[in-house]
């Protein structure tokens, strides 16, 4: 079912009816999926629970941020040629991609109404913090399109990871720093959270890449076809260098984090409890 917010949001613009449709199922699978999905619904959770507000500004940022979130996901698969569902209607692949640039504006536009639930101060910042995120996604995904062809290497693991911290980073730092702009005037707590934001978002993406694998259409650009290129990788069995690299990167990570979240013992704790939920079955 399509969130309430995005069909009054719809509702109030003079579109036409076939239009507003499509642009209202156009992504409704993968926004539910995003709902469903563990690291995100534990997320906003944890967040909910350190960053009380009311639930009216909560909603509208989670729904923004999930359509957001859905769509640069579907511009991706449209760049990459993956295989997706048929829209009704839509003939060519430039009613899609219109369809796409049309579903972001929706999101962003879903910002609007908390002009009227949080001080002007607040929407600027993250409305600040919102393009600048994106901007850095785009960002991620150009390098993502031009190193398709880069021959596997060191290099090649250092690329991903400067790919999938923009990426995958930066929209969990939108979403960490995004409720935190909105719930709170402390600018520090704000910096602090959007830098656990993007930490959280890179082990998710690592985590997602190990155990999916088998099924990425594109092999030669998975996480575990890169690992071999790690220093000293080649005394160790695949599932070894696996358990290796993600014990370190966790762990590193998950310091990293915590240190930065020292000064907020509450939120420390509470990031802590998150990360040990979402990331309990240890190696992928």
């Amino acid at each position: 079912m399509t969130h309430p917010l995005r069909l009054t949001r719809l509702a109030q613009l003079p579109l036409r009816k076939e239009f507003g449709e499509q642009l209202a199922e156009l992504l409704r699978p993968q926004v539910e999926r995003l709902r469903q999905h563990p690291p995100i619904a534990a997320m906003f959770a944890t967040l909910s629970a350190v960053l009380p507000g009311p639930e009216p500004t909560v909603v509208s940022f989670r729904e923004a941020w999930m359509l957001m979130y859905a769509t640069v996901g579907h511009l991706a698969s449209l760049q990459d040629g993956d295989p997706l569902q048929a829209l009704p209607q839509i003939e060519t692949i430039e009613e899609h991609y219109n369809l796409v640039f049309a579903s972001y504006v929706l999101a962003a536009s879903l910002l609007d109404d908390l002009a009227m639930q949080v001080p002007d101060g607040r929407l600027y910042r993250l409305q600040r913090l919102w393009n600048n995120c994106i901007l850095r996604m785009a960002d991620g995904q150009q390098q993502d399109l031009a190193s398709g062809t880069t021959p596997l290497s060191f290099d090649t693991l250092v690329i991903y990871q400067q790919i999938a911290q923009a990426k995958t980073g930066a929209t969990y730092a939108l979403a960490f720093g995004g409720m935190a702009t909105l719930l709170a005037d402390d600018h520090e707590l704000v910096d602090v959270l959007t830098q656990v934001g993007e930490i959280y978002g890179t082990l998710v993406q690592y985590d997602d890449d190990l155990r999916d694998a088998a099924s990425q259409p594109n092999a030669a650009l998975t996480l575990p076809a890169l690992l071999p290129f790690i220093p000293h990788a080649s005394a160790l069995a695949p599932p070894q260098i696996t358990s290796a690299f993600w014990s370190y990167v966790y762990g590193s990570y998950r310091n990293a984090a915590l240190n930065l979240l020292a000064p907020y013992p509450d939120k420390r704790d509470a990031v802590a409890a998150l990360l040990a939920t979402v990331f309990a079955s240890g190696t992928p």
